[in-house]
């Protein structure tokens, strides 16, 4: 499947600048200056004339540049203690400049009004086509099941699982969108110090080690902890003593970009090879599968999504069905047949998540009439997850 970027971008109705098309005017302040600078030393004063950018704003953007090291400033020629010439300015060499929308990118952009009746640019590059390979498919239906809708300004993305973090990240990657830009958080329940017996701090120390290792954190980026809950009571589930990990990327751009190219993906599943790549990552964020009942539960506000999520199902040969919404719970589509759990299995439906991957194994087990070659293939591939290291 292949979606052209344009049609995306027309949709969220924001402008674009095709390949080899100049950015020069688009560009903000700090870039305008770049490609002022690429050209030779410059003085101060020329910069404004040639930027047509307000002298503060020129002065400001000329300080931040030379404290991340951009540009060198010379000093101009002192005529007296009071009076100098203008400081010239030169672009650091090893500083390589885009000034062309590169081949198979596409340059979208907006402004927005900001203080002092002036204006702030958006903009960002996007791959010219975008190809929805299963792997991209699962990463969206992960998102669709963790990430937050609530976030007006930035995406964010939520779990314990590593492999599911990993393939949020690889989505990232397409955009061009780098672990450094992104954030850190570790979520802790606030039982977890008392039920392991080790301190918050001990907790945070081995939690970041791990999960620095696990996902590959740049180490000048800094991970941030939270503790939510209650520190007394009996946990309700499995013990995650290495906490939740939460990605965060600041764009109002990307938000609205990705959120319209979900969208237009899910319009366009069609196989089941594609039902199944979506279901993955989408059950393996919010699918409840309990070891000892006989039920699938994937609970979600959104009905839409449930309709959604029953056509897939029904695509791949899953029976199911809705429950009731009630006071405290919200409307759930329920699989409780052993053939619906053998088809989920035998599709590796559960890829991203061990722990339910190994749930639903046990859950198709606790059925007496299960054939004896299926027992014998399922308690031989039970007893290799539980030879492999638990992440929890």
């Amino acid at each position: 499947m292949i979606i052209h970027t344009k049609k995306i971008i027309k949709n969220i109705g924001i402008k674009f600048l095709e390949e080899g098309k100049e950015i020069i005017n688009v560009v903000k302040g700090e870039e305008k200056i770049k490609f002022i600078l690429f050209k030779g030393k410059m003085t101060t004063n020329k910069i404004y004339k040639k930027t047509n950018l307000k002298p503060r704003t020129v002065r400001q953007c000329l300080l931040k540049l030379e404290k991340k090291g951009k540009v060198k400033r010379i000093k101009g020629k002192e005529i007296n203690k009071k009076v100098r010439y203008c400081d010239s300015w030169i672009l650091k060499k090893e500083e390589s400049m885009v000034k062309k929308v590169p081949e198979n990118k596409v340059f979208a952009y907006y402004k927005t009004e900001h203080q002092n009746k002036g204006y702030r640019q958006h903009y960002m590059f996007f791959p010219k086509k975008i190809i929805l390979n299963e792997d991209f498919i699962s990463a969206i239906g992960f998102f669709e099941a963790e990430g937050s809708k609530t976030k007006h300004k930035s995406i964010e993305a939520v779990n314990s699982e590593p492999k599911l973090i990993k393939s949020f990240l690889k989505l990232l990657e397409i955009f061009g969108i780098a672990k450094e830009n992104l954030t850190y958080r570790i979520t802790f329940n606030k039982k977890i110090p008392r039920l392991i017996k080790k301190s918050k701090i001990i907790i945070e120390k081995e939690a970041e080690k791990v999960w620095r290792k696990e996902v590959q954190i740049p180490k000048n980026k800094k991970i941030k902890f939270s503790h939510l809950g209650k520190a007394e009571g009996k946990p309700k589930g499995e013990i995650i003593k290495y906490g939740s990990l939460t990605l965060n990327y600041n764009s109002v751009l990307f938000r609205s970009f990705l959120f319209e190219l979900i969208k237009e993906c899910k319009k366009n599943i069609q196989t089941q090879k594609e039902a199944i790549a979506y279901l993955r990552g989408y059950l393996a964020g919010e699918a409840y599968v309990g070891k000892k009942d006989y039920q699938i539960q994937i609970a979600s506000n959104d009905e839409n999504e449930l309709d959604f999520l029953k056509k897939l199902l029904e695509k791949i040969e899953v029976k199911n069905s809705f429950s009731k919404k009630t006071s405290t719970c919200p409307k759930r589509l329920l699989i409780s047949h052993l053939k619906s759990h053998i088809i989920l299995e035998k599709k590796d439906i559960f890829l991203f998540h061990s722990s339910k991957e190994k749930a639903l194994i046990i859950k198709i087990l606790n059925y007496k009439n299960v054939k004896e070659e299926k027992r014998k293939e399922l308690e031989k591939k039970l007893k290799q997850i539980n030879q492999k290291p638990v992440f929890y």
